[in-house]
C-alpha cells in the first residue's frame, strides 16, 4: 500500500515538473547509491531503493525525457527534458543489479567510486559503519569490466569518503589525486 501511495504521489509532482521543464529544456539528474529487499529496509533512510522501484522510477522518466551520459548532460545545447543518473560510492549491487536493468532499458550512467571502498582498503564507508549496515563493494575486476561497459563511466568519488568540507593540501592529496590515479590504473587508463 505504501509503495502504490508513493507512486501515485511521485508520478503526480513529476507530471508538473516535467511540464515546466518541457519549455525551459532541462537536464535532471538522479542519484542512487544500493539496493534494499523492501522499502524502508535500509539502515539509512533514503540511501536504498527497492530494485523494483527503481526500474518503475526509469521507466516513468523514459515516458518524459531521454537518459544521456554525462558527457552528453554537460553539452549545453539540446531540446527537451533529459535525465543523467550516477550511483555514489561503489556498492557491488551497482553491477549486479543496477547493470542489468541498464542495459534492458538502454539508459547510460556514471559510477562514482570511493576508492578505497573498492579496493578493499577501506571494509565499510564512514556512513555504513555509522548505521551499522555492511553492504558489499564492488570488486576491482567488477571496475574494470565496468569501466569497458558502453553505458557506463567511471567517476572518483574520493579515497575514504572524507568530507571535503575542510578542504586542505594533505586533503587534496590524499582523497583525490592519490584516488584517482588508482582508478586510472585499475581500468587502464593511466
Amino acid at each position: 500500500m505504501k509503495q502504490t501511495m508513493k507512486q501515485r504521489i511521485y508520478r503526480f509532482a513529476l507530471k508538473g515538473l516535467i511540464r515546466s521543464a518541457r519549455r525551459k529544456h532541462f537536464t535532471f539528474g538522479l542519484c542512487y547509491h544500493r539496493f534494499e529487499e523492501a522499502l524502508g529496509q535500509d539502515p539509512i533512510p533514503g540511501m536504498a531503493h527497492p530494485v523494483e522501484m527503481f526500474r518503475w522510477q526509469l521507466e516513468t522518466l523514459q515516458e518524459f525525457g531521454r537518459f544521456v551520459s554525462i558527457g552528453e548532460a554537460l553539452q549545453p545545447q539540446h531540446k527537451g527534458i533529459r535525465f543523467m543518473l550516477s550511483f555514489d560510492d561503489g556498492y557491488a549491487d551497482n553491477y549486479t543489479i543496477a547493470l542489468p536493468i541498464l542495459e534492458e532499458l538502454e539508459i547510460p550512467a556514471c559510477f562514482y567510486l570511493t576508492t578505497d571502498f573498492v579496493r578493499g582498503k577501506l571494509k565499510q564507508l564512514p556512513h555504513d559503519l555509522a548505521a551499522g549496515c555492511t553492504p558489499k563493494a564492488l570488486s576491482p575486476a567488477q571496475v574494470k569490466k565496468l569501466a569497458s561497459h558502453p553505458l557506463a563511466t567511471i567517476g572518483c568519488h574520493s579515497a575514504t569518503h572524507h568530507r571535503l568540507d575542510d578542504f586542505w593540501r594533505k586533503v587534496w592529496d590524499e582523497e583525490l589525486v592519490a584516488s584517482d590515479k588508482w582508478l586510472e590504473e585499475a581500468i587502464g587508463e593511466a
